[in-house]
């Protein structure tokens, strides 16, 4: 492997299965080993060939080891994880169980495969696979696919592997594969299967929405997974999240049984019950949950609305629900043919029921392999597997096996229920001081979660603007509660151009700095609002408007409330030196900036003397520390600000090279790059699929049709392989960027 690739397969291994000790197989020179020791693993490796062996010794005494794939020289569980990089391909498939029951034998958790796939038997290889057969065999020897399986592999990349492809896995447990061994499975999976355990697009499918779950998961969520089945999507969301708890219910006395053989045993955190829906919800206190997964199970229900409005009771404000339904199953008949199905679903039936009782922030378009024909609703039609967000307002006229909506419990309904905070511990919350007081300071302290704090909040523009207005009719005009709607409703127009259609928003803004500061919340928003209609007034190129609202913010004792909000007293102090020193005031500019970051230098290194012996929350600590940075900006710009008017490009490289600059440009770079990547992977996927739509309509008695279907064939073949140029251009490039 290229030094590119072994750092890159080294950071996968770190990520995916920590910093455990880890044995290379095939390691050859011991680049992998090597890299795996500069990262602070305890790296071992194995290989065949004797003089590879000595010369890595030389550089790695005892490190590597002569031995094969076949008879590794370890005794067992020796290793967390085993590595095996372009090896297992090149063994003959006879021999491949045996290498993989080695591995089994020398690790206690995680075996990470990189193996070379051509169907066309090319490169020498000895077993020429596909992904499918691959896992399959990886299931047999007692593995399943890591938690982490859809981190590494994009669900809608796997539609077509390229020459390699990556398994994560991780070690059934002993005990548990005795009771279930893969034959067992076999036998119940008309009722039960364990997706971890199966390959193909619709295992994909399955597993993926619970890690597409996971992502809207907040840190400290009691999660609960309804009609769990085997247990394993509980697992993915237990081993891929933050939530303090995770339950699993099922009516299955033999699905309960299986999960917590499998997922629970020997871990505080996840759990299973039995139960039957809805009458076992009525056993969890009202506005205790936080998180409700619940995949493919309305249909199975009799009374599907009665089982949305336990979830709604048992949620608390703001809380989410993630639910899927399948689309229109129904046949000629107009029934569902799945026997366990009660009730046929489509776009708007689904829409409707999660509606009654939820804010819908998004919903998911979703296909494995198939979706019914929109134009012909009891045909079916090939599908590439794909995932589709769309907004809540958006037409669902879009091809879907299954819909998946992403829905809340409104957050007005916090105003009468007792605030729980989960995301940060009591003793980060003194130690925070007014930060994160919001069960002090709030009408409403559930707004927080759900509507302000960046990264934990909704995702839908729509939805904060509903619950914003929502908040501004309801709570005190001079409370916390409005300033924090105001600051997001601001914010929105301020980033989607719009503010010159707002005059009603700036008015009941002006209104508002104009009231009390009747707590230190109210403070907070303050300062943030003078900050706010600063940005506006430049932005609209009222520079004067602009300088006033920057020199209150300046005059605000932002370090009052917390060291945190300087990030606002930093950015205020950067922009007003900068409309003096353009306008040649440079002494001007040059005291403000001085004179700012002294003061956030002394309101920080006094955060920290004085702070408990409790580390502050790491979200209070990422705004402090990026308050230090500003710091450091003004006082390089306070340095060089003569060289703004006579060498400008000199003067924005040093200001630029501090750390927040670099990596505020990444993100943005990043963000555009992923952007760029995932519409050409639709569009990739897209001409495959309409290749074959071609090629299932050619009908070779029926003139002239066949050379059209052919012709059109090789354009759209043609486009495809352009896209996966431009893909491999623009991840090489990427790779390129991240190394340098």
């Amino acid at each position: 492997m290229s030094d590119r690739k072994t750092l890159e397969l080294c950071q996968r291994v770190v990520s995916h299965c920590g910093y455990g000790r880890v044995l290379d197989v095939g390691s050859a020179s011991g680049l992998l080993v090597q890299q795996m020791l500069a990262s602070g693993i305890d790296a071992h490796g194995v290989d065949c060939n004797q003089p590879l062996i000595r010369e890595c010794d030389e550089r790695m005494p005892g490190r590597c080891r002569h031995g094969t794939a076949l008879n590794l020289p370890w005794p067992d569980g020796s290793f967390d994880t085993v590595v095996a990089a372009n090896l297992l391909e090149y063994l003959d498939a006879e021999s491949i169980p045996q290498a993989l029951r080695e591995f089994r034998r020398v690790a206690t958790r995680f075996l990470y495969l990189r193996v070379g796939i051509s169907p066309e038997g090319k490169r020498g290889l000895a077993t020429a696979e596909d992904r499918a057969w691959w896992e399959k065999v990886c299931f047999e020897a007692g593995f399943r696919k890591h938690p982490d399986y859809y981190h590494v592999n994009n669900y809608s990349a796997c539609e077509h592997d390229r020459d390699s492809i990556d398994i994560p896995l991780e070690q059934v447990p002993v005990a548990a594969e005795k009771r279930y061994p893969l034959q067992a499975l076999r036998e119940e999976r008309d009722l039960h299967m364990d997706m971890l355990r199966e390959s193909g697009s619709r295992s994909d499918a399955h597993v993926y929405r619970y890690h597409l779950a996971a992502g809207y998961v907040r840190p400290g969520d009691v999660v609960l997974d309804a009609a769990c089945g085997l247990g394993y999507g509980s697992h993915v969301m237990r081993c891929a999240t933050k939530a303090s708890n995770v339950i699993g219910i099922d009516s299955s006395e033999y699905a309960i049984a299986y999960a917590q053989a499998n997922f629970a045993a020997g871990r505080e955190n996840i759990s299973f019950r039995l139960g039957m829906l809805p009458e076992c919800l009525a056993e969890i206190a009202t506005a205790s949950v936080d998180t409700i997964v619940s995949f493919e199970t309305l249909e199975h229900v009799p009374d599907p609305e009665g089982v949305l409005a336990e979830f709604c009771r048992i949620l608390t404000p703001g809380g989410r629900l993630i639910a899927s339904a399948p689309n229109d199953w129904r046949d000629a008949s107009g029934k569902d043919p799945n026997p366990f199905h009660l009730h046929v679903y489509n776009a708007e039936k689904f829409r409707r029921q999660i509606s009654a009782r939820f804010d819908v922030e998004c919903f998911f378009a979703q296909t494995a392999n198939r979706a019914k024909r929109l134009e012909a609703p009891l045909e079916w039609e090939p599908q590439p597997r794909k995932m589709l967000k769309l907004a809540s307002n958006h037409s669902l006229q879009v091809p879907a096996e299954w819909w998946l909506a992403l829905a809340s419990k409104p957050v007005g309904t916090g105003r009468e229920t007792p605030f729980v905070d989960r995301i940060w511990p009591a003793d980060e919350r003194r130690a925070a001081g007014n930060a994160l007081a919001f069960e002090r300071d709030y009408e409403n302290p559930w707004l927080f979660r759900a509507l302000v704090s960046t990264g934990y909040r909704t995702d839908s523009r729509d939805l904060r603007e509903q619950w914003a207005r929502e908040a501004q009719a309801t709570a005190g005009p001079t409370s916390a509660d409005v300033g924090a709607a105001l600051c997001v409703r601001g914010y929105q127009a301020l980033q989607e151009m719009s503010w010159r259609s707002q005059s009603e928003l700036q008015e009941q803004i002006e209104a508002y700095l104009q009231g009390p500061a009747s707590n230190p919340n109210t403070f907070r928003w303050q300062v943030s609002l003078n900050f706010l209609l600063a940005l506006v007034a430049l932005r609209t190129g009222d520079r004067e408007r602009a300088q006033l609202y920057f020199e209150r913010t300046l005059a605000l004792p932002a370090e009052d409330y917390s060291p945190s909000l300087l990030t606002k007293t930093g950015e205020a102090a950067w922009h007003l030196g900068l409309l003096h020193a353009v306008a040649g005031r440079t002494e001007q500019a040059q005291a403000i900036w001085v004179a700012t970051a002294q003061r956030i230098d002394c309101a920080v290194g006094s955060y920290y003397q004085q702070s408990p012996a409790v580390l502050p929350a790491a979200d209070i600590h990422r705004e402090v520390g990026q308050a230090a940075v500003l710091a450091s900006r003004l006082y390089v710009a306070a340095r060089h600000c003569r060289l703004l008017r006579e060498s400008p490009r000199v003067f924005w490289g040093e200001v630029r090279s501090d750390n927040l600059s670099q990596m505020e440009s990444y993100r943005d770079w990043t963000k555009a790059l992923q952007e760029h990547n995932a519409r050409l992977l639709q569009q990739q996927a897209s001409s495959r699929a309409e290749i074959k739509r071609l090629r299932a309509k050619q009908r070779p008695a029926e003139p002239g049709i066949p050379g059209k279907v052919a012709r059109e064939m090789r354009r759209l073949i043609k486009q495809g392989r352009g896209l996966v140029g431009r893909i491999a251009l623009t991840t090489k490039t990427d790779r390129r960027r991240a190394a340098g």
